[in-house]
């Protein structure tokens, strides 16, 4: 029986660029095993960048109207898959037992994949506390700027018991930002990923040509 790892990724900021993130992480894992986005975020900018239909979303699983096999699609790579989002997403949060059922959902999923990627959603809510609690590794994509470490501070206080197994993942960087950057670093250093010893922290451009399994490694 596989036993998938589970891997939520959240963003802080309007310029987090998470979906991004996500992209790049489940191109390259897929081809390490099968793979499937969990798109939990209304937006749904994780569907429409594997270019999936919306017609049947992830809400219709939490609702039991449709199973798995009615919802997930395949991508242009062999191994990896997508469950949609769409605006209905955004009324799962109303849903009774809403937590259970996520936990149900990944729990299924990592039976039948070895890498299952959480979209969830921007702001703190039942869906996003459950899917850092199911989580084997979270990623918080972050955009550099002034609010930022008072944002973390809450987000880190929020999933205290969670909080050995979150990254933090700078972005938006450059040479203006360096004292909003410097003062992360300084409460926050623990938790930035760390590729050969070193920060990984990426301005826009640089998100498509990092090593995504740098998000994958855990902090000591």
């Amino acid at each position: 029986m596989i036993t998938g790892q589970i891997i939520t990724i959240s963003g802080l900021g309007d310029n987090s660029r998470k979906e991004k993130v996500i992209q790049s992480l489940a191109n390259r894992v897929s081809a390490m095993g099968r793979t499937i986005v969990v798109d939990l975020d209304p937006q749904a900018l994780s569907t429409k960048g594997f270019v999936a239909s919306d017609s049947f979303s992830i809400q219709t699983i939490f609702e039991k109207k449709r199973d798995f096999p009615e919802v997930v699609q395949k991508t242009k790579l062999k191994n990896l898959f997508i469950l949609p989002s769409n605006i209905d997403v955004a009324r799962t949060v109303e849903l009774d037992g809403v937590e259970e059922r996520l936990t149900q959902i990944s729990t299924y999923l990592k039976t039948k994949f070895d890498y299952i990627i959480i979209d969830t959603p921007p702001y703190i809510n039942l869906i996003l506390e459950t899917s850092i609690k199911v989580a084997d590794r979270v990623i918080i994509s972050t955009q550099i700027e002034s609010q930022t470490p008072y944002f973390l501070t809450k987000l880190l206080n929020k999933f205290a018991i969670e909080s050995r197994k979150i990254s933090i993942l700078p972005i938006d960087y450059s040479e203006e930002k360096l004292i909003q950057y410097s003062e992360i670093v300084k409460k926050f250093d623990n938790y930035i990923i760390k590729q050969n010893s070193r920060r990984v922290v990426l301005n826009i451009d640089e998100i498509d040509k990092f090593n995504p399994l740098s998000l994958l490694n855990y902090r000591d």
